[in-house]
């Protein structure tokens, strides 16, 4: 084997392993871009069922005056349903926020030890001479 043929081998071997990573990467990102699409529903949802229990809380306060009990009872139903809905969804996007990994952390996991491997020393080969 010559110098030309193992520079060659060494060569194509980095380039496998950098495909290898940027494939990682790839999906990652398809991964996080998902998470914050889910994210971005959920919130968009939460702020919704807020915007819902205010306009009942609303319309409850202009039937407190009316008269009927019943009325009364149903609204501030529609109202706890809706704080609750809401309530529930931001603090799962909380939550989900805060839990998270860093984005990308297998691939960079996966960097570190790459590098970690190419920094160790091989030990010298000895050869056993007749």
């Amino acid at each position: 084997m010559t110098v030309r043929h193992d520079l060659k081998n060494a060569v194509g071997s980095l380039f496998k392993v950098a495909a290898t990573r940027m494939e990682l990467f790839g999906l990652e990102l398809a991964e996080e871009k998902e998470r914050m699409l889910g994210m971005l529903w959920l919130s968009m949802f939460g702020f919704v069922f807020f915007l819902l229990a205010l306009m009942s809380a609303t319309v409850l306060v202009g039937l407190y005056f009316w008269g009927t009990e019943y009325r009364f009872v149903v609204l501030l139903g529609l109202v706890l349903f809706h704080a609750l809905a809401a309530l529930a969804c931001f603090f799962y996007v909380r939550s989900r926020l805060i839990r998270k990994q860093l984005p990308f952390a297998a691939t960079v996991n996966a960097l570190q030890e790459d590098a970690s491997f190419m920094n160790r020393q091989t030990p010298a080969v000895k050869k056993d001479r007749p």
